[in-house]
């Protein structure tokens, strides 16, 4: 609209001097043409360039801001409309604020936030905000309100220990919903930089840790001694095994011995028939001690009445 006035005004400016030098010179009337030239400036307001990453949005001087954007590269538009560029990269955001928890203690995070102003909402946003990006007072607001919605949930214990993710991922799912439904802007990611819970609370909490690890001490200890004693038994057990097991190869090896002289018995009792049985017995015990003899005589010998030395 500047620009359409800024025509017309010197349009009119150019016709009363061209009007008045013609009257007073005389010249062609052929120069009452010129001051049309000045409409050639709003050819300049016809066109616009987007950048890369870069959203244009369009504001109407009849109809106001619009849905509709202008994307990358060099577009056309009605002399009416301005474009307002915002870009679409990630942009980031780091903020403190506190959380009250389940068991009412507030503790203070610091967090940094990830998030983008889509293309295709860009329009909506800049209707809601009026900028290019949405404003600190905003984003604040937004995670005081997601981040209490999440802490409520939890202990501090629990927050500081085991459910920090689930803490973290529910604070996630909140920032994400109350920025889309509010100002249509898209969350990449956060995350819990540090969290504050008093120095009464961190020391509960580093107490219990240090009782929590003497107890895994203990049990370890427990432990060890369960499997010594369990290896102890192991290792009685398997001695108990060996003696059974040779007691039962003794037991064997005697039970075929007996065997083995019962058959050597019988076989000379069918080959010597004439024999009294104590005779094949002297015979059975004669054959047993040269077959296992091994050659080598006694150093001394007595036959019941005096001794002979090597005989």
């Amino acid at each position: 609209m500047a620009l359409l006035i800024t025509t017309i005004v010197l349009f009119l400016i150019t016709m009363f001097a061209a009007v008045v030098y013609l009257s007073n010179r005389g010249r062609h009337k052929v120069f009452i043409v010129l001051p049309f030239f000045t409409f050639v400036l709003l050819v300049f307001g016809m066109f616009t360039k987007i950048s890369a990453n870069e959203v244009g949005i369009i504001y109407d001087d009849r109809s106001g801001v619009q849905d509709e954007v202008k994307y990358e590269g060099f577009q056309v538009k009605s002399i009416f409309e301005h474009i307002t560029k915002i870009s679409t990269t990630n942009k980031t955001a780091q903020t403190a604020t506190t959380g009250q928890t389940e068991d009412a203690i507030y503790a203070s995070f610091e967090i940094t936030i990830i998030y983008r102003i889509d293309a295709e909402n860009a329009g909506k946003f800049f209707k809601k905000t009026g900028a290019s990006d949405i404003s600190n007072d905003q984003l604040n607001s937004l995670v005081k309100q997601a981040l209490q919605s999440s802490t409520i949930h939890y202990s501090i214990y629990d927050i500081l220990g085991g459910e920090l993710e689930n803490t973290r991922n529910e604070f996630y799912e909140n920032l994400a919903t109350l920025l889309s439904d509010q100002y249509f802007i898209s969350l990449v990611s956060v995350s819990f930089d540090d969290i504050d819970a008093g120095a009464t609370i961190e020391t509960i909490i580093q107490d219990k840790g240090e009782a929590l690890q003497q107890i895994e001490i203990a049990l370890a200890e427990q432990e060890k001694a369960r499997v010594e004693a369990e290896t102890i038994l192991i290792q009685a057990q398997a001695q108990a095994d060996a003696v059974e097991i040779a007691a039962a190869a003794e037991a064997v090896k005697i039970a075929a011995e007996k065997e083995a002289v019962a058959d050597l018995f019988s076989y000379y009792q069918a080959q010597l028939p004439n024999l009294t049985d104590a005779e094949i017995a002297q015979i059975v015990l004669n054959v047993l001690y040269y077959s296992t003899w091994d050659g080598v005589l006694p150093d001394i010998i007595s036959d019941g009445t005096g001794i002979i030395v090597n005989p």
